[in-house]
């Protein structure tokens, strides 16, 4: 009998203005609902994996390293369409890979669409990651709700060819329309496939009390009113739910709950702490002594500017 589960899909306070759970928190609900390993997947970024690191293994909770990011998965000369997958750090190799997935938005690519990675970043860097299929949000998904039944299967079989059994369909159940309406379709083709599926829970806040707080961020976060009816809504299940809510929410599926313990014990990674690093210099100073004369340089500097502009004499100088 499954008794265990571990959330694979929690945003954290550094998900700037999509979530209310600072890192603390989350090691506390780890505990408190007895959970073994748990992950934050913040969007696009990993701010928070040092700290996480930290406070997980000091109170012996596995850390499991992730992100949330848009995946450019058509582009032709007739569109351009992009989706939401979740990536996770299986091991050194994967956590290195994803820090550089993570810069590529930053520092590659054209984000007037969005912030995104494409197939060719994903297939570059997939060394030790485990995919996840983004459910709703993702690729497959998406194409699933339009009734291209035919695409979704490529993008499947994409996945699964590149990834092999670090692919998973990912599914989660907030009640929401579009999440009811393709599941049948989405859970034949990952049976019809042969790639497992995972069950997850979005964890943007703490428990379902915050979700009026919750609210009231993403109004700030776009500049609306709570009454605009136009804007983003998250659904009232987003929250840190215990094991067993998860497990009665999927009890027609249980295997899909056992994969989430099954993914925890296949990541073996934390962030670590280290010393400063300074980029090197071709001269034959150390990194301090070349510092300070750097510093010297450009003080020295300021001061000439600032008595040329005060008409300070040479005498007055010498006092400085």
């Amino acid at each position: 009998m499954i008794n265990n589960f571990v959330h694979l899909r929690v945003q954290s306070s550094y998900s700037l203005l999509a979530s209310t759970i600072k890192i603390p928190k989350l090691i506390d609900l780890a505990k408190k609902n007895k959970m073994q390993a748990v992950a934050i997947t913040d969007k696009a970024n990993l701010f928070g994996s040092l700290e996480f690191s930290i406070e997980a293994s000091k109170n012996k909770i596995q850390p499991i390293h992730g992100m949330v990011i848009n995946l450019k998965y058509i582009e032709d000369k007739e569109k351009t369409e992009f989706a939401e997958i979740l990536i996770i750090a299986q091991n050194e190799v994967g956590y290195k890979n994803l820090l550089k997935l993570s810069s590529i938005p930053y520092l590659q690519n054209n984000r007037k669409y969005y912030e995104h990675i494409s197939w060719d970043d994903l297939e570059k860097h997939s060394k030790g990651l485990i995919i996840l299929s983004g459910y709703t949000d993702g690729p497959i998904g998406k194409e699933i709700s339009k009734n291209n039944i035919e695409v979704a299967t490529k993008l499947a079989k994409k996945f699964s060819s590149k990834f092999g059994d670090r692919f998973y369909f990912e599914i989660f159940r907030h009640s929401e329309r579009t999440e009811i309406l393709i599941e049948p379709q989405y859970l034949k083709l990952a049976c019809d496939l042969d790639i497992a599926v995972v069950a997850t829970n979005k964890v943007l806040f703490e428990d379902s009390k915050m979700h009026d707080a919750h609210d009231v961020l993403l109004c700030i976060a776009a500049g609306v009113t709570k009454d605009n009816q136009n804007r983003k809504f998250v659904s009232n299940q987003a929250y840190f739910k215990s094991s067993e809510e998860m497990i009665n929410l999927f009890r027609d599926i249980p295997s899909a709950i056992e994969n989430t313990i099954y993914i925890s014990q296949r990541c073996s990674v934390k962030a670590e702490k280290h010393e400063p690093m300074l980029p090197g210099f071709s001269s034959n100073l150390t990194e301090e002594e070349y510092l300070r004369k750097l510093a010297t340089e450009g003080l020295n500097a300021r001061l000439a500017n600032k008595f040329n502009i005060e008409n300070i004499t040479d005498k007055k100088r010498r006092n400085y």
